[in-house]
């Protein structure tokens, strides 16, 4: 074969192969550069609902005039608006690394299936009742160019095409997760004293006292365990819910009923309740211009601690619209020494029995001390209260 020949033939090989490799290649879409979602940062703050959906659980949590979210699942209790502002402005800054399937039967592997069916989770930003952007969110793995964000799998509902992408997007599956958890939080150096029932009073003296006392010991008692008091007088220091229900969704005969004030005259009220093995709470505040005392400190002090100083008034205020009207579900944990019995903070010392007198005989057996005995020694230390 001479060379004009076989280079006609390598010519026809070639296009042969072009052809069939054209006729067996799986249709891919082009990668496209840039935000995943790039009109969105411009309509942002239109979005009036986020909602989350997963095989388990529906997320609808929507924004009032003035900027509050709310969850509707229960009955509109707040919602950290931190988080729902970390997710939104995440959404926007969602950058496309590559194109992955576009095959509905290998979703599963990276998480982008359907809900219901699947794992995944899928993510819908809407203004009144339109919806601005809609996302289904699989796997996900720390980026290798950036630790401080993720590669995550998503692709868009109704979209065929699964993408990696770049981002922050963090989402919360679980409806309690998203609500502001904290109660009351009420530092331990402000706390004067604590009263449970009728028979039950724990206290400080001032507010530069370190430890707590139990009122009323008697005589030969004892407190039996002093970090239980510190436990009880500080049960609304951070105190964070399971769950919350509205308060006329709930029927409770309380069964505990502990009054906590403060040396700055708050004082809050707070009832607890046993029912289907769930400990339930409900709190109010007043004020308590008896319970008042100041803190003596010098200047240098004052002008330190300035900031920290709290409005009682306004805090009062503040409580009562955050917690009436709700009954929260707390741990078992927080609420257990709530249900001491005083006799159980108690130790009762028992009575010691009197020596008998040692007779002449025993004396003379033993002999008598080359040395008198001083009676000047030092007393015992007083017990501290």
């Amino acid at each position: 074969m001479n060379i004009k020949g076989l280079s006609v033939l390598v010519v026809v090989t070639m296009v042969v192969v072009i052809v069939a490799a054209s006729l067996t290649q799986t249709e891919v879409t082009p990668l496209k550069k840039g935000k995943l979602f790039p009109q969105l940062a411009a309509t942002i703050d239109q979005v009036t609902t986020v909602n989350v959906q997963t095989n388990t659980e529906t997320i609808t949590m929507i924004r009032d005039e003035n900027w509050n979210w709310q969850m509707q699942e229960k009955y509109n209790y707040p919602v950290e608006t931190d988080k729902v502002n970390n997710l939104l402005l995440a959404m926007t800054e969602l950058t496309i690394l590559e194109a992955k399937t576009s095959n509905s039967e290998l979703y599963s592997k990276i998480g982008v299936d359907d809900v219901p069916d699947g794992q995944s989770v899928i993510l819908t930003l809407k203004t009144n009742s339109d919806s601005l952007a809609s996302l289904i969110i699989g796997n996900s793995q720390i980026a290798k160019i950036d630790s401080t964000r993720n590669e995550i799998y998503v692709r868009k509902v109704d979209d065929k095409q699964a993408w990696l992408v770049l981002g922050k997007l963090s989402v919360e599956n679980k409806l309690t997760d998203w609500l502001e958890r904290q109660i009351i939080d009420i530092k331990n150096d402000r706390v004067r004293k604590v009263t449970i029932g009728e028979d039950i009073l724990i206290f400080k003296n001032t507010p530069d006292d370190e430890e707590f006392q139990l009122a009323n010991l008697p005589a030969n008692g004892t407190v039996k365990m002093p970090y239980m008091l510190k436990n009880i007088a500080t049960t609304l220091s951070n105190l964070e819910f399971d769950d919350v229900i509205a308060a006329d969704e709930l029927e409770l005969k309380p069964e505990i009923t502990a009054i906590f004030t403060t040396f700055d005259g708050l004082e809050v009220t707070m009832q607890v309740a046993k029912q289907n093995d769930k400990n339930y709470a409900t709190f109010t505040a007043k004020f308590n211009p008896e319970a008042v005392i100041a803190k003596e400190s010098n200047s240098e002090e004052k002008d330190s601690k300035s900031e920290e100083k709290v409005d009682v008034h306004k805090q009062i205020e503040s409580l009562n619209t955050k917690l009436v009207g709700w009954v929260y579900e707390l741990s078992e944990y927080k609420v257990d020494d709530l249900a001491k019995k005083r006799e159980e903070l108690i130790t009762i010392a028992e009575p010691k029995e009197e020596l008998a007198t040692p007779t002449t005989s025993v004396l003379e057996e033993l002999g008598t001390p080359t040395t008198s005995i001083s009676t000047n020694l030092p007393m015992p230390f007083a017990k501290h209260k």
